[in-house]
């Protein structure tokens, strides 16, 4: 399998970051719904900006946000390692 470039990843990164921005504004004037403690590859894709076959290709390199394979198929993120994951990738200018 072919390794995700460093740019891309950082690219990636910014816009999940102003993604989940824009879901906690939503959510502070009421428009967004609770997260649930644990979500989907799909849930994380709507939060981050990636797509659900970035997502993928970011846990084959080991790369990623954390995550739980339950079984064979069936992945889940904690919401507080997306969070931390996302916080990690923070530039202060």
């Amino acid at each position: 399998m072919q390794q995700i470039s460093p740019q891309i990843v950082e690219l990636a990164r910014a816009t999940a970051i102003a993604a989940a921005t824009e879901y906690h504004r939503l959510q502070a004037q009421g428009e967004a719904l609770p997260a649930p403690e644990w979500l989907t590859t799909q849930q994380v894709a709507a939060l981050t900006g990636f797509t659900r076959r970035a997502l993928e290709g970011l846990r084959a390199v080991g790369s990623g946000p954390p995550y739980s394979r339950l079984s064979g198929k069936i992945i889940r993120y904690p919401l507080a390692g997306v969070r931390a994951w996302l916080e990690s990738g923070l530039v202060s200018r």
